[in-house]
């Protein structure tokens, strides 16, 4: 069967199928939860293995599939409905405040009793400063590290929010923005 040019079996839908699939019967929308579980389980290997290991540098692994995943999702034009089916799929839709594709791959790969809100929202953080800021040819661990950790990206995050905010409010106060 085909949907707006795509199969059904297609392992990566768009935001406009997953709209399209929302209105039909069951066996079209197993297939879709499907795509998303088989996509999230490379990130779920990652956090298996970084459970099993005493190394410090393992959370890289998980935090890089991850990232591939949700890089995936915003080539492809269909992170929000992604993030959104993926919930759903889980049964996770009322563990989460925000709506950040990042925080709802963490929160469907690991273990929501290991890492709380805080610790989820923190590796969220410093995911968006590296999808910002790390260049292409640097692997994801080289970054944070050179950035100074994961701490240090969520906070240049952070500042980086709040300074954009401040500029927002400036220029809306400014008597030039009225006209």
């Amino acid at each position: 069967m085909v949907l707006h040019g795509a199969r059904f079996d297609d392992p990566r839908p768009t935001d406009d199928q997953w709209r399209a699939v929302a209105a039909l019967p069951g066996l079209a929308l197993l297939a879709f939860e499907r795509a998303i579980d088989d996509e999230l389980a490379q990130a779920r290997i990652g956090w298996k293995a970084y459970q099993s290991t005493r190394k410090r540098d393992a959370i890289y692994d998980y935090l890089r599939a991850v990232f591939k995943i949700v890089r995936r999702w915003r080539n492809e034009h269909r992170a929000k409905a992604s993030s959104h089916q993926a919930l759903r799929t889980f049964g996770r839709a009322a563990r989460i405040r925000n709506l950040q594709p990042f925080g709802v791959v963490i929160l469907c790969t690991s273990d929501p009793l290991k890492v709380d809100a805080k610790t989820r929202s923190k590796w969220s953080r410093a995911l968006r400063y590296c999808e910002r800021f790390k260049p292409d040819a640097q692997s994801l661990g080289q970054f944070i590290k050179s950035q100074g950790g994961i701490n240090e990206c969520a906070a240049r995050w952070s500042d980086r929010l709040a300074e954009l905010a401040k500029n927002a409010r400036s220029l809306s106060r400014s008597p030039a923005a009225r006209f």
